[in-house]
């Protein structure tokens, strides 16, 4: 039975991870499910991935836009940087460290490539707020009810599988209690 259930497109991305984690465990555990309710978690599963392959080719078309300028970025923070006795740059705070007496030619650079990738940097801009609206918006989808049996009886860290009360809130909205 199908049943239309109203969900975020980026909540949507959770439950299917949480549903790949069962379906791993499944894998492994095939006597602990009935066949009809292993059916009716890969057919879940196959729903929700065609919601997120299309979340994917936004964020990739998102990324895709400054992906030249973000390469020469790089560049320039490489060459100004400071390099730890291997040659590898300095990194803190997921920032470059760039030597002081190079700031000024990093600066002037860096505006340099900003400028010239103006407009670019505005499509960008323009293209994230759209992905932040994507994610935020909520959508109907019709898939399957899930019996409450498709949740493990216990949760076994030996198996190495774990829910936790995160990945059980989300998949609320799929549980039937029989």
């Amino acid at each position: 039975m199908l049943r239309e259930i109203e969900i975020k497109r980026n909540e949507i991305i959770t439950l299917l991870k949480t549903l790949k984690k069962l379906e791993f465990y499944y894998q492994k555990n095939f006597n602990e499910i009935s066949v009809k309710e292993l059916f009716n978690l890969v057919r879940t599963i196959r729903i929700l991935t065609k919601y997120v392959e299309e979340i994917n080719t936004v964020i990739e078309t998102t990324q895709s836009i400054i992906k030249e300028y973000d390469n020469k970025r790089i560049e320039i923070c490489l060459k100004y940087c400071k390099k730890d006795q291997d040659g590898n740059p300095i990194i803190v705070n997921n920032n470059y460290t760039i030597d002081d007496t190079e700031k000024v030619d990093f600066d002037n650079e860096i505006k340099q490539l900003t400028s010239q990738y103006q407009n670019n940097l505005n499509d960008y801009k323009i293209k994230l707020k759209e992905l932040q609206e994507l994610l935020n918006e909520k959508i109907i989808i019709r898939v399957p009810l899930l019996s409450i049996n498709i949740l493990p009886n216990n949760q076994d860290k030996e198996k190495r599988f774990y829910l936790d009360t995160n990945e059980l809130s989300v998949l609320d909205i799929l549980i039937e209690e029989s």
